[in-house]
């Protein structure tokens, strides 16, 4: 697991590659869940790096959730639902 929010924001980016191995794109996740360990601390942060994920006029419908704790120590987890 990568330090810092700002790495493990980086590293669902992964999910790009998943869609893509269905033939799906980032371009057509319908709806997104970010889980946050320690949101008032990591949110802006978080919102910096996933602007990047898909084009401003194209962002789908997310949720941001403060839990209290993920998988491995994770600072963050997402996931995403796509339409064919």
């Amino acid at each position: 697991m990568p330090d810092g929010i700002r790495a493990q924001t980086t590293e669902p980016a992964q999910h790009e590659r998943v869609l893509a191995a269905l033939g799906l794109s980032m371009g057509q996740v319908l709806s997104v869940r970010v889980f946050l360990t320690h949101f008032k601390r990591d949110y802006d942060a978080m919102n910096d790096v996933y602007a990047g994920f898909f084009p401003s006029d194209a962002r789908p419908a997310r949720t941001c959730v403060g839990v209290t704790d993920l998988v491995r120590d994770a600072l963050i987890e997402i996931d995403c639902v796509a339409k064919r």
